[in-house]
Parts: C-alpha cells; sequence; structure tokens
C-alpha cells in the first residue's frame, strides 16, 4: 500500500490537519489501522491523534481516496470528532475471562 499526500490544510479553529490523499491499493481497500499507521509515521505523531474520517474505492479500481484529520492533541480529538470516528481506528480492548 502506497499513500500520497494531495492536500493538506491547517485548520488552526479546530487543531488539526486535514489531508487528503490517495492510496495504490493493489485492488483491496485498506484497514483503517495500517492507513493510521503510515500516516503517523510520515507526519511523526501517535496513532491516537489521527482519525481516518473516510475512504472511497470505485469497484474494480486499485485506487482509493481517504480524508484524514491528524490532531494537536488527544483532547482536541475527543473534544472535537465523533467517538465512533475516533473508536474505529483504535484497536479493541481484550476481553475479561468470564465476561
Amino acid at each position: 500500500m502506497k499513500v500520497n499526500i494531495d492536500n493538506e490544510n491547517v485548520n488552526r479553529l479546530l487543531h488539526r490537519t486535514e489531508i487528503r490523499c490517495t492510496i495504490d491499493t493493489g485492488g483491496v481497500t485498506p484497514s483503517r489501522k495500517e492507513l493510521i499507521a503510515q500516516i503517523a509515521a510520515k507526519k511523526g505523531v501517535k496513532d491516537n491523534l489521527v482519525v481516518v474520517d473516510r475512504i472511497d474505492q470505485q469497484f474494480g479500481k486499485k485506487e482509493a481516496t481517504a480524508y484524514i484529520k491528524v490532531y494537536e492533541s488527544e483532547k482536541a480529538a475527543q473534544t472535537i470528532d465523533a467517538e465512533h470516528k475516533i473508536a474505529r481506528g483504535q484497536p479493541k480492548p481484550a476481553k475479561k475471562d468470564g465476561a
């Protein structure tokens, strides 16, 4: 999977950088976790500051587009973005025995 950043917009009011990128997928839609890890590495931030808003891929194409938000702090992400969008990219908590 190769990620190319097409457009980057710094939104100071919402304490984030908004990224639109093109992903060469090889035919398979990438997982949010893979995308978060690559964007976090490119931007030099922790994974918990990156929120994938959406990934769009047309049927039969080997390319996808994504809209991603990189927050300045974890508090800003939790205050501004929807809980379900933040939770989608995070690892699931381990289940306890007997629960």
